[in-house]
């Protein structure tokens, strides 16, 4: 199979990886492909695999190397050693990034030396969530055209990946459909993937297409669901609606000790958000700067955070402690601690 020469200094793209080697089939020595999308990570490394290995001999020449385990010197002995009953191999050395340890800097002397002279029987494949580009042979691999970053897509890059996985997997989705998905799950396109398909399978049983309403209860898990309807209850002078709200939960078997806790984290986030508001924080930015959900952020806790001055959410955080640690030493039922909890939250002023 024919090896496509790099650019010497050259830092090639994703794209540059996707016209040029994986669909034009021209495969090159070795592939470090590092950042947060491991789905398509293992995607890149599936299509070398297929470009490189023949069906009858890719049970023998496909390797899978822990890289923490085996460090620079097992993964470099298996590349240069030779294929079985076929041209090529593919080591793949997962988690590069984890090898760490004295007596790395002749592993790494080794890597770069590889690098500069791969063998042309193998393709090496590392790939790990970070490398630091301060290392000599990053630097190697990047001169060589070897080093590609694959980092999620953010922002509107992430939306049109979201249309466009919907699309294939049959999903009707609009653009604030897409938006919502994204602010829901985040950036993780393998969860990401798995919901639209949960989603399209929804479609199919309905059979017609979901509103953008749909969507957020949809994606929720049920413990999450019940947290916010109780949450959504809350407010001052609201404690009869919100004992009611929660003896109706318990009446279908919600358990305080399932759902205290991320009661608690609500709460927490929200006086966190009622902070940011008293320091005049732009509610658009607060989500990024406290590192929550947007979705989260704009429909749950910023309502919930304007319903208490800054004072009140202090007293608020005090009685969550006191609810989580009697809950913890059971000095009264854990129902009870719970229901008193609630009760001081609304009658606060």
């Amino acid at each position: 199979m024919a090896k496509r020469s790099p650019q010497r200094g050259s830092t090639p793209r994703f794209q540059d990886l996707l016209q040029q080697d994986l669909r034009a089939g021209h495969i090159r020595p070795v592939y470090v492909l590092c950042g947060d999308d491991q789905l398509r990570i293992e995607q890149v490394v599936d299509a070398i695999k297929a470009q490189t290995l023949d069906a009858a001999s890719a049970a023998f020449n496909d390797h899978v190397l822990d890289a923490e385990q085996d460090g620079w010197g097992g993964i470099l002995q298996r590349a240069r050693g030779f294929p079985m009953f076929g041209k090529r191999q593919v080591v793949w050395a997962r988690h590069a990034d984890r090898i760490k340890g004295a007596g790395q800097e002749n592993g790494e002397s080794a890597l770069i030396e590889y690098i500069r002279h791969p063998v042309e029987s193998s393709v090496l494949v590392i790939t790990g969530e970070k490398f630091l580009g301060t290392k000599s042979w990053v630097k190697a691999a990047r001169q060589a055209g070897y080093f590609f970053e694959l980092n999620s897509p953010v922002g509107i890059e992430l939306e049109r990946w979201i249309m466009r996985s919907a699309a294939k997997a049959g999903l009707t989705l609009t653009g604030s459909g897409a938006q919502i998905l994204a602010e829901l799950v985040g950036n993780d396109l393998q969860a990401l993937r798995s919901e639209i398909d949960k989603l399209a399978l929804l479609q199919e049983i309905n059979g017609r297409a979901l509103a953008p309403d749909e969507i957020p209860q949809l994606v929720m898990d049920q413990a999450q669901k019940e947290v916010f309807g109780l949450t959504d209850a809350m407010g001052p002078g609201r404690n009869t609606q919100v004992l009611r709200h929660w003896f109706s939960m318990t009446a279908w078997g919600s358990a305080v000790e399932e759902l205290s806790p991320i009661v608690l984290t609500h709460l927490r986030r929200a006086a966190l958000i009622a902070a940011c508001l008293a320091h005049h924080c732009d509610a658009r930015d607060i989500a990024e700067f406290c590192g929550l959900n947007p979705w989260l952020v704009t429909q749950k806790l910023l309502p919930l955070a304007r319903q208490h001055p800054p004072a009140v959410w202090q007293r608020v955080l005090a009685a969550c402690l006191e609810c989580e640690s009697a809950i913890k030493r059971r000095p009264l039922p854990g129902a009870l601690a719970f229901e008193r909890l609630l009760f001081d939250i609304c009658c606060s002023t």
